[in-house]
């Protein structure tokens, strides 16, 4: 089997500005699908627009060079982190590109019906759309006016009403959209690395979500099942992901780990002089310490609030930084493990 998901070709925007967590959320889909002994997408067809590049011209551009790219086999992952705008006198919805500005909205917004315009225009019938941003619901309507906006409003906890952006695009044939809440829910950031949604949905595409794989693939309703459970599960207030589903066959989203295929070969190494059998349930051993340092992380950020003594604050932040410390340790470890398996 090769190495690569050939047919895969991805878009991931992360606006920046305000939410510098979005180039975050941005950065680590493109690590995980460029890797070879992961996701397995070929380099050369994922776009990454981040900060500056994620302004109108830059967005606009990759989406058409995307319908230029993409042949009738493809599957298309379309990735947006930022924030989206309404002017709800109008019920115009829009993206909110890097240097929007809402004097000049006509020459710094992108428009719904802009992104569902490239998004008919693409070939293949396998577009996976996964919106992380204000009133995603809208961008999937038809729109017929226009109106000066008003600034964009800061969302004052994390990303707000994303599904706004994109219940109605049922229109676009082949698409399948995700958004990571409901119109009148919050996505929550939780940590300092990524966006809640974004956090569980790197843990399908790196294969975390279950310990054995029939399959050599990775696919669409696998990542559905671990976002509606996992999303709710850990959000301090509701927040369930939506989806709009549009596929005959059960999608392909990314290849399946190396380290964690069925298949995958036990390897024989030579470290500090022992001889170290790797497996694949060491690896998974690893992820679960991995996990449990992350959970222990979150768990002490929140002790920490409620301490009113600066000695207390201090011991907690000791605790937190070096379980930041295994944790950074322990993923070291998975990733030379899973070079060697390779």
């Amino acid at each position: 089997m090769s190495t690569l998901f050939e047919q895969g070709h991805a878009l991931l925007i992360g606006v920046g500005d305000d939410l510098p967590i979005t180039v975050n959320d941005a950065t680590a889909i493109q690590n995980v699908l460029a890797d070879p002994n992961l996701a397995g997408y070929p380099p050369e067809n994922i776009t990454i627009l981040v900060n500056e590049e994620a302004d109108r011209k830059g967005i606009l551009k990759a989406l058409d060079d995307l319908v230029e790219k993409a042949d009738e086999n493809a599957t298309v992952f379309i990735f947006y982190s930022g924030h989206g705008g309404v002017y709800e006198p109008w019920d115009q919805y829009y993206l909110v590109p890097n240097g929007f500005d809402a004097d000049n909205f006509e020459d710094t917004w992108v428009k719904a019906e802009e992104l569902q315009e490239r998004l008919k225009a693409l070939k293949s019938k396998k577009t996976l759309l996964f919106l992380d941003c204000c009133h995603a619901q809208g961008m999937t309507m038809n729109q017929s006016k226009s109106a000066p906006v008003e600034k964009a409003a800061t969302p004052k906890t994390g990303l707000t009403k994303i599904d706004e952006l994109a219940k109605k695009m049922d229109d676009v044939s082949g698409l399948s959209y995700v958004s990571s809440c409901r119109a009148n829910e919050l996505s929550w950031i939780i940590g300092e690395d990524n966006s809640l949604f974004t956090q569980v949905l790197l843990e399908v595409l790196r294969g975390e979500h279950k310990k054995e794989f029939d399959d050599s693939y990775i696919r669409m309703t696998e990542a559905l099942q671990h976002l509606w459970k996992e999303v709710p599960k850990r959000s301090p207030e509701p927040q369930r992901p939506t989806v709009k589903i549009e596929m005959d066959d059960d999608l392909i989203l990314t290849l399946v780990p190396k380290a964690q295929r069925k298949d995958a070969p036990k390897v024989v190494v030579e470290k500090d002089d022992f001889l170290i059998e790797i497996t694949k349930d060491e690896i998974e051993g690893l992820k679960e310490n991995f996990k449990t340092q992350t959970d222990l992380i979150k768990q002490l950020r929140t002790t920490k609030l409620t301490f009113i003594d600066a000695s207390s604050v201090f011991k907690t932040e000791l605790q937190i930084l070096q379980a930041q410390d295994e944790r950074a340790s322990l993923m070291q470890k998975i990733k030379e493990l899973q070079k060697q398996i390779a």
